[in-house]
């Protein structure tokens, strides 16, 4: 394990973290969505998955690698609603 700070550790052993930047496939970042995800928050996999996105297109911007692969987020659970309907402004109306 590498230690990242006090709180978190990055697990260093997975494929893609060992694998170069031109041989990181769709196949490789799918199987390690499946991982994460057994461990971490759908959020968690997302953010993760939006650094491994920055990468590659600073890696082919940089004309390090020919192709950016990139996989969507994951689906989490439904998002929250953040419309605020006459019975939400009611049941959370401060009492006069």
């Amino acid at each position: 394990m590498f230690v990242i700070s006090s709180r978190r550790e990055v697990d260093r052993s997975t494929a893609i973290s060992l694998a170069r930047l031109d041989s990181i496939n769709e196949v490789m970042i799918e199987t390690y969505v499946q991982e994460r995800r057994k461990t971490v928050a759908p959020a968690t996999v997302n953010r993760e998955l939006a650094t491994l996105r920055r990468l590659l297109r600073l890696a082919h911007e940089w004309k390090e690698i020919n192709r950016v692969t990139v996989r969507r987020r994951t689906d989490g659970k439904a998002s929250f609603d953040r419309r605020y309907t006459p019975d939400r402004i009611r049941a959370i109306r401060l009492p006069t």
